[in-house]
C-alpha cells in the first residue's frame, strides 16, 4: 500500500510476552503517525482516501498493539502496560465513536470461503472441525456511512 501503511513497518507477530520498551516504540510510531502533518511546500495536504487509509492503518496498529496487550503474560503486566493499554482504549473510542467506525477483529469467528476477506494464508490446525479465522492480520474497517475503507486479510485455520 501507500506511505501509510504503518502495519508494515510496526511488528505484528504474537509474542508471549511484551517488554515495556517494545509497548513505548508502538506507541511512540502510532502517536507520530497521528501527528505529521504535510509540508505545504513538499507535500499537497491528503485527499480523503489517503486520510481514510491513513486513519485505517493506524486503527489496524492499535488493533494489534491491543491484542499484543491482551496477550502478555500477567506475571509480566506492570502499571506502565496498563496506561498504555487505557490510552490504546481512548485512541480505539475516537475511532469508535468520533469517526463512527466499525472495526472488525475476525479472530476466533467461524470462516466461511464466501466471505469478503482475504485468506493470507492457511494453517492446519488439530481439533477444528471447520474452517476458522485464527489471526487477523488486518481488520475490516468500515465508516460511518457503512463504506469499507478496508478489506479484512485474516489466517484460516483449517481442520487436520
Amino acid at each position: 500500500m501507500g506511505k501509510f501503511d504503518l502495519a508494515k513497518r510496526i511488528p505484528i507477530g504474537t509474542p508471549k510476552a511484551v517488554s515495556e520498551d517494545q509497548t513505548k516504540e508502538t506507541v511512540a510510531k502510532i502517536m507520530e503517525a497521528g501527528q505529521k502533518t504535510p509540508d505545504a511546500k513538499n507535500e499537497p495536504p491528503l485527499k480523503d482516501d489517503e486520510r481514510e487509509r491513513a486513519l485505517a492503518s493506524i486503527a489496524t496498529c492499535v488493533l494489534k498493539a491491543k491484542n499484543r496487550l491482551k496477550n502478555a503474560d500477567p506475571a509480566k503486566t506492570s502499571e506502565v502496560l496498563e496506561r498504555v493499554n487505557a490510552d490504546l482504549d481512548r485512541v480505539w473510542k475516537v475511532f469508535a465513536d468520533d469517526l463512527g467506525w466499525e472495526i472488525q477483529d475476525h479472530t476466533g469467528k467461524d470462516y466461511d470461503y464466501g466471505m469478503a476477506l482475504k485468506i493470507v494464508t492457511t494453517e492446519r490446525k488439530p481439533g477444528l472441525k471447520k474452517e476458522r479465522v485464527i489471526d487477523t492480520v488486518k481488520p475490516t474497517i468500515y465508516s460511518r456511512n457503512k463504506e469499507r475503507i478496508q478489506m479484512g486479510e485474516v489466517v484460516v485455520g483449517t481442520p487436520d
